[in-house]
């Protein structure tokens, strides 16, 4: 990747979202962070597989 693509966690239960984001770059599309928080659906536990799964999904990968 390159390392133009790196956007860091807000907080310790953004690993999910910030991954997502930081694909969505490299690939050229951008999605603010509260946009991926909102839709892999986190929690204060953090994100589950299936809300990754959904929202990377919702954002055309």
């Amino acid at each position: 990747m390159n390392k133009n693509s790196f956007l860091p966690q807000k907080d310790q239960m953004d690993c999910g979202p910030a991954c997502l984001a930081m694909i969505a770059k490299y690939y050229g599309k951008k999605y603010p962070i509260e946009y991926l928080r909102e839709n892999t659906f986190i929690t204060r536990e953090g994100v589950s597989l299936l809300g990754i799964s959904e929202a990377a999904k919702k954002i055309g990968f």
